[in-house]
């Protein structure tokens, strides 16, 4: 029995991993925001923590950094 590529591409894409989606959580109020960028910056610390050398993750809090656009802290 011969099997064709397209089959095992198929066989293959049918069997992947579906990783969960996040749910949306909407941020309602300040308090909320302040909670979540605190969570984020222990993450991030806590990470770097761990393992100084790792560029990837300066690279990923810098980036959060400003995408929270708190310039003045």
């Amino acid at each position: 029995m011969q099997i064709t590529a397209e089959q095992l591409l198929r066989e293959a894409y049918e069997r992947q991993d579906v990783r969960p989606v996040r749910p949306a959580h909407a941020i309602l109020d300040w308090e909320e925001l302040q909670e979540y960028q605190g969570r984020q910056r222990k993450d991030f610390e806590n990470k770097l923590r761990r393992n100084r050398l790792r560029m990837g993750e300066w690279l990923r809090y810098a980036t959060w950094e400003l995408e929270q656009k708190e310039f003045g802290r």
